[in-house]
């Protein structure tokens, strides 16, 4: 076939999809919700089943429906759930009747229902899905070619997808497609394979602000850059010597074991003493130190910790030698891993590695309490690895112990 004949085929998915997929992409951008978007492009093989009725239904019994196609289009998918897509395509594809090798250009049209069984960067998945071929336009001669018409279709298939850029994938398909023969109340069998690449865009749904220490609901996230740590007074203090920090990325546990120091009624308690000693030792202060918790970092997928984590653990435990009266919550947060039982597990395993370690330089574990919130907290899309990062992260908290008698 002549390139000036195909290339109206590989432009119409372009002209028909491309318009609302990114009118789509502009208002994820601006309205994050519980589905995420991609955008995608493909390109593959279709073999036709010997006796295919698409264009010969009606029509001259000498043809032997469609031959061989190469195909390509595009699709647009949302993501219903973790583990659930649906998605539109529309394809192109440039064939020629089997007898007298007439060109012809079809068009698929798509809609398709994926379950993924992994997560990760690599997902298998497998789809069902219903459609529709239509030859748009043909070369035939009379009756010698295919014929304008269009046939129903239903498919199911397997596949993977596997992403290389923080939201670029590569995605591949093989399908069984069931069409109408030309011969009555009977079905042929199509097969077809894709090879693509598809980008990803949008926000996973953001966790619901949970209260604060005080009973207040906390400040909705923002994604975006980590923000800053940001000081909360105590009374006894000194203005300029902040008791503690809160990452403002993300609302306090709301399993504390301790309330968090930002409660006026008990944050009055606080000895200032300690504080005022460790300030003006130059050594780091604990307050000084809640804003860099990011800074303990872990080996992927364990509890083994990073050994550039050992120096902010060393000064976080000789800042706690210092304020004895002080307590600590820390707070271990994962990605979403897929499992989140296992991310759950994985996260309080962190979470007491991080205290052993502070007891093993020193700090009393009185001071310390641990806590894993798994997955349930994000801070960003886990759609990419910078987002995914970003979830894989510590907190620390300043707590009181809970008060005794009136």
């Amino acid at each position: 076939m002549r390139p000036a004949k195909l290339l109206p085929i590989l432009l119409a998915p372009l002209a028909v999809v491309g318009g609302p997929a990114f009118a789509i992409e502009l208002g994820a951008s601006g309205h994050p919700s519980g589905n995420s978007f991609s955008l995608g492009a493909f390109a593959g093989g279709h073999v036709f089943a010997q006796g295919s009725g698409l264009g010969v239904a009606g029509g001259p019994q000498n043809s032997d429906g469609a031959g061989n196609a190469a195909m390509g289009g595009l699709r647009a998918s949302v993501g219903l759930s973790r583990w659930f897509v649906a998605e539109a395509e529309l394809a192109g594809l440039a064939t020629q009747d089997r007898v007298y090798q007439r060109s012809a250009r079809v068009l698929g049209y798509r809609i398709n229902a994926l379950a993924t069984l992994a997560r990760g960067d690599f997902r298998p998945f497998v789809l069902v899905g219903a459609g529709a071929m239509q030859v748009a336009s043909t070369d035939a001669q009379g009756s010698a070619g295919l014929t304008p018409d269009t046939k129903a279709e239903v498919h199911t298939g397997i596949g993977f997808d596997y992403r290389v850029l923080d939201r670029v994938s590569v995605r591949g398909d093989a399908r069984v497609l069931q069409v109408p023969s030309k011969e009555s109340w009977a079905l042929t069998t199509d097969v077809e394979a894709m090879l693509g690449a598809f980008v990803s865009f949008g926000a996973g749904r953001a966790p619901s602000p949970g209260p604060d220490a005080s009973g207040q609901p906390a400040a909705a996230d923002v994604s975006g850059p980590a923000a800053p740590a940001v000081p909360v007074i105590v009374a006894g203090l000194p203005e300029d010597k902040p008791a503690a920090s809160v990452n403002a990325e993300s609302p306090p546990s709301e399993s504390a074991a301790w309330p968090m120091a930002a409660e006026p009624a008990r944050a009055q308690a606080m000895p200032a003493e300690s504080s005022t000693v460790a300030a003006a030792s130059g050594a780091p202060t604990i307050g000084e130190l809640l804003g860099r918790a990011r800074e303990i970092k872990f080996e992927p997928g364990t509890t083994k910790l990073n050994d550039s984590s050992l120096s902010f653990l060393t000064d976080l435990a000789a800042a706690l030698l210092k304020e004895p009266a002080a307590k600590l919550e820390i707070t271990v947060h994962t990605a979403d891993n897929g499992d989140p039982k296992k991310d759950l597990a994985l996260s309080r395993r962190r979470a007491e590695v991080v205290k052993r370690a502070l007891v093993d330089k020193g700090a009393s574990t009185d001071q310390l309490v641990a806590v894993g919130r798994g997955s349930e907290d994000p801070v960003a899309p886990n759609l990419t690895r910078t987002g995914r990062m970003r979830n894989e992260r510590v907190e620390l908290h300043r707590a009181l112990a809970p008060a005794h008698g009136p």
